[in-house]
């Protein structure tokens, strides 16, 4: 049988396993806000340099 400190070993690869899938999900969800909050910016500029001038 496998010692303890194995055992243990296994659970703390595994919790860093998942931590580092976590990341890597929260940085694929950010970088996609992050891209449609930039076409929404880039629409509105768009929009605004085509509006007539005033004043």
């Amino acid at each position: 049988m496998g010692s303890p400190q194995f055992g243990l070993g296994i659970i703390d690869d595994v919790a860093s396993m998942l931590s580092i899938c976590a990341l890597c999900d929260l940085h694929r969800m950010l970088k996609a806000e992050l891209k449609s909050g930039e076409r929404k910016v880039y629409f509105l500029m768009c929009w605004v340099h085509e509006q007539p001038q005033e004043a």
